[in-house]
């Protein structure tokens, strides 16, 4: 089985994912992909918000803020850390 979250900014191009999400900050609300394949290679996508409460360079840490979620490993309200390359999507909160 594969698993993991989606790397976007491979598939968005490094330059075009860092100037849209370079400046996420704790309040910021990000959105992750996570993929699942089982053994005859189906393949699930998920996708899940999730509040940033810490930024640490390159890593970010921040709270599951779905209720459900299928096959991903977290459940609502679970602390997740990740690197800021999975992120796919932003809600920023203004200052």
């Amino acid at each position: 089985m594969v698993f993991g979250l989606v790397n976007m900014r491979r598939m968005l191009g490094k330059d075009a994912h860092e100037a849209r999400f370079g400046a996420i900050k704790p309040g910021d609300v990000v959105l992750l992909y996570w993929r699942a394949e089982d053994l005859a290679g189906k393949s699930q996508l998920e996708s899940f918000w999730v509040d940033v409460s810490e930024v640490d360079g390159d890593q970010l840490m921040g709270v599951v803020d779905n209720i459900d979620l299928v096959c991903a490993p977290w459940r609502c309200c679970s602390r997740i850390r990740f690197k800021r390359s999975r992120i796919g999507d932003l809600i920023a909160h203004p200052a």
